[in-house]
């Protein structure tokens, strides 16, 4: 799993079929998620242990990629996936990456006088 897209409000993940699901038992579906976490987040880690009960789920897809919007600029995600079989759900799997801080816009206005 990881991110390869991060921008100021929004974050595009994708994984790979995970090695241990049984041909007998193929995905159907997978739910993708995040949540906000207070631990140090200057880099992506490619592995994180998850709270399953903070997890917001946003989307279930078929796809091995996903776009979550709506997030909030400069703010530490852990982004979530996991898989359901005709069984059910497999474990969560998670990535953390920071949002980028949206650009300042700042406007300057002269008034000349004479």
């Amino acid at each position: 799993m990881s991110i390869t897209s991060i921008q100021p409000t929004s974050a595009t993940i994708s994984w790979s079929v995970p090695d241990y699901v049984p041909a007998s038992y193929p995905i159907i579906t997978y739910e993708v998620g995040y949540y906000t976490t207070s631990d140090s987040c200057y880099t992506c880690a490619s592995s994180v242990d998850v709270v399953s009960e903070l997890v917001s789920v946003v989307m279930n897809t078929t796809s091995l990629t996903s776009t979550i919007n709506n997030l909030m600029s400069g703010t530490c995600y852990v982004f979530v996936v996991r898989g359901y079989t005709e069984v059910g759900p497999g474990p969560w799997r998670g990535v953390m990456g920071q949002t980028q801080l949206a650009p300042i816009t700042i406007t300057i206005t002269t008034t000349v006088t004479t």
